[in-house]
């Protein structure tokens, strides 16, 4: 959803479509965290590239690998030595 509204926002879609307005608002749940760290206010219907919503995707990127890591720590395909 994230890559999907960084590619929206790059076109300057349209935000008074259905689609769009719900990827924008679906996805913004997810970058909300992240507006701060570049002092980013979201603006629609200009080509923008939004730094927020690329962090976001990194960080929860890192906690997915994290999170399996963490799961499959004990497994034994793990203990292949």
């Amino acid at each position: 959803m994230l890559a999907l509204r960084i590619v929206l926002l790059l076109l300057a879609a349209n935000k008074g479509s259905g689609f769009v307005d719900f990827t924008y608002w679906l996805s913004g749940i997810f970058a909300w965290p992240f507006y701060g760290v570049f002092n980013y206010q979201p603006s629609y219907g200009q080509s923008v590239f939004e730094l927020s919503s690329l962090v976001a995707i990194v960080v929860y990127a890192l906690i997915a690998v994290g999170l399996a890591k963490l799961f499959t720590l004990n497994s034994k395909s793990a203990d292949v030595e």
